[in-house]
């Protein structure tokens, strides 16, 4: 029991603040469980900032940006608006980094709206993640 104590603590670094337990999958699987401030609180803007200037095109979708602006103190650009009509949205093409809270939410939309194009988080597959707090997707 320790040892799968060291070994969970330890593979947990550098996210120790969206843990989740090894029964659920481990962090990488919390989205599916619990949202919002149980998974993110802007820790992952340094990173996605370092991923940005690897991909300068990444257009980012981040559902606190418009509380606080965070993402301008790390030099994010590309910040598109939250809208479910926006054409991005149901015509995605490049690279886009997505909140795990914006995809959690869009997936209730989708049920609630019925309409399956606005499911990311079932509809297409993830090509990179970033810490706990991004998925990166790609589009012809």
């Amino acid at each position: 029991m320790f040892v799968w104590y060291v070994f969970s603590s330890i593979s947990a670094y550098p996210d120790y603040l969206p843990y989740f337990s090894e029964l659920v999958g481990g962090s990488k699987n919390g989205y599916k469980y619990l949202d919002d401030s149980n998974i993110e609180w802007g820790y992952d803007l340094k990173r996605l900032a370092e991923y940005q200037t690897k991909y300068p095109d990444l257009k980012v979708a981040y559902a606190w940006d418009t509380f606080v602006n965070s993402s301008k103190l790390y030099g994010i650009k590309n910040i598109l608006p939250l809208s479910l009509k926006e054409s991005w949205w149901l015509n995605p093409s490049g690279r886009y980094a997505i909140n795990t809270h914006v995809l959690v939410r869009t997936k209730l939309a989708s049920e609630v709206y019925e309409d399956e194009r606005l499911n990311w988080r079932d509809r297409y597959e993830p090509v990179d993640r970033i810490g706990q707090s991004f998925f990166i997707y790609e589009f012809p």
